[in-house]
Order: C-alpha cells, then sequence, then structure tokens
C-alpha cells in the first residue's frame, strides 16, 4: 500500500509510511503535509498537525507559548 501511495497519490517517503502506520493500527497520525492529510482524512484516521500539538502543549502548560514555538519554527524553514 505504501507504494501505491507513494507512486498513485505522489507522497514522499516519509509521509505514506506515517499514512500506512497509523491506517493499520488506528493510531492518530501527526502530519503537516496537505496531500497526506487529504489522504488520511479519506481513510477515515484521526489527524492532528504541528501546530494543534504546540496549542495543547501550551494548555497543558508545558511550554509558555505556542505562537512563539511557531516562529521559531518558521526561521528553521517549517512550512505552514
Amino acid at each position: 500500500m505504501k507504494n501505491l501511495f507513494i507512486k498513485e497519490m505522489n507522497l514522499g517517503r516519509g509521509e505514506a509510511k506515517v499514512v500506512v502506520l497509523a491506517y493499520d493500527t488506528g493510531i492518530p497520525v501527526l502530519i503537516d503535509d496537505l496531500k497526506a492529510r487529504k489522504l488520511a482524512e479519506e481513510l477515515g484516521l484521526r489527524i492532528s498537525g504541528t501546530i494543534e500539538l504546540l496549542m495543547k502543549a501550551q494548555k497543558m502548560n508545558i511550554i509558555k507559548s505556542a505562537f512563539e514555538k511557531v516562529l521559531e519554527l518558521k526561521k528553521k524553514g517549517f512550512y505552514i
């Protein structure tokens, strides 16, 4: 199935592996790639992204500011 996602959906290896693992195990998927997110949604997977994770961490007082962390990620080349 992974090779199908790579070839037909034009996903990267990492994204394809994450989607297949989540599909096979039923665990939620943490992914930001838009094509991979759309595929995961079509497969009925539970999806979270980096920003959602940071917001949860802020609510749990694990980090001070999700916004500041997003700015740090953007400076390092993270694309939203």
